[in-house]
């Protein structure tokens, strides 16, 4: 496992798609929210078509996620 700049271990070094360097950045990016504020925030990174056309459309967390989540 490498270290990312700030010390941290980072993800193996295998080349990431595009959708996973995506995710990636999203989970990087609420790092510092999560530490400063000492919670554990969960994402869901799925793409339109999946999300529209895929097994997500039966599962009860899409209900929660179109009433009260984020979309981007």
């Amino acid at each position: 496992m490498h270290e990312d700049p700030r010390g941290y271990p980072s993800r193996d070094s295998r080349p990431r798609s595009d959708s996973g360097r995506r995710r990636d950045a999203i989970t990087d990016a609420l790092f510092d929210v999560e530490m400063e504020f000492q919670v554990v925030i969960s994402t869901l990174v799925v793409c339109e078509e999946e999300w529209e056309r895929g097994p997500y459309q039966v599962l009860p967390i899409r209900d929660e996620i179109e009433r009260y989540g984020v979309a981007a």
